[in-house]
């Protein structure tokens, strides 16, 4: 299992998850799912609204593998990331502490 144990939550009920929240992006925050966005954009500023980097993980749900990676912290360096919406389908992820950029088309 991951290290982090929202992540793990997420694994152990992906397949329900799916069937509430297909192609939907989470916040999960302390093992409980606490709202669903269409966009992970969306879900990323409300999460920062309402609680610290580094204490939720965001979340694409979909069947397999493909969007294990979403989550609030640098998947390379574990540091905090930004987003900068750069339409209203893709943002740029950007690590503040590795420099790290990725493109999150939705």
């Amino acid at each position: 299992m991951d290290q982090d144990p929202n992540f793990d939550f997420y694994l152990q009920n992906q397949d329900k998850f799916v069937g509430i929240y297909n192609e939907r992006s989470l916040v999960i925050r302390n093992q409980i799912v606490v709202d669903a966005y269409d966009t992970f954009t969306t879900a990323y500023i409300k999460a920062l609204e309402m609680y610290k980097p580094g204490t939720f993980r965001i979340q694409k749900v979909s069947s397999g593998s493909q969007h294990h990676h979403f989550m609030n912290l640098c998947k390379v360096c574990g540091g905090s990331i930004s987003i900068t919406p750069m339409s209203s389908s893709s943002s740029i992820i950007r690590c503040a502490s590795c420099k790290t950029e990725e493109t999150v088309i939705e």
